[in-house]
């Protein structure tokens, strides 16, 4: 399946587009500058097209977010 054809598949299921996709680095930068900017993870989610758990997952794995964060 490719990445457009995966894409739409989450649409059609109601997810974000970008459920399940690898993070790309323009991605990764994006997160990180959101959220040092004061972006909220709802927000970030929203314009990334990703969960709020994969934001937050994001930010664990680039030692932005602690890992207890609730």
């Amino acid at each position: 399946m490719s990445v457009a054809e995966k894409r739409q598949e989450n649409l059609d299921l109601g997810r974000p587009g970008n459920y399940g996709l690898p993070w790309s680095d323009d991605g990764r930068s994006q997160v990180a500058k959101g959220f040092e900017d004061g972006q909220p993870i709802d927000e970030l989610a929203i314009a990334l097209e990703r969960t709020q758990g994969a934001i937050r997952a994001e930010l664990i794995r680039q030692g932005l977010l602690s890992p207890d964060f609730q």
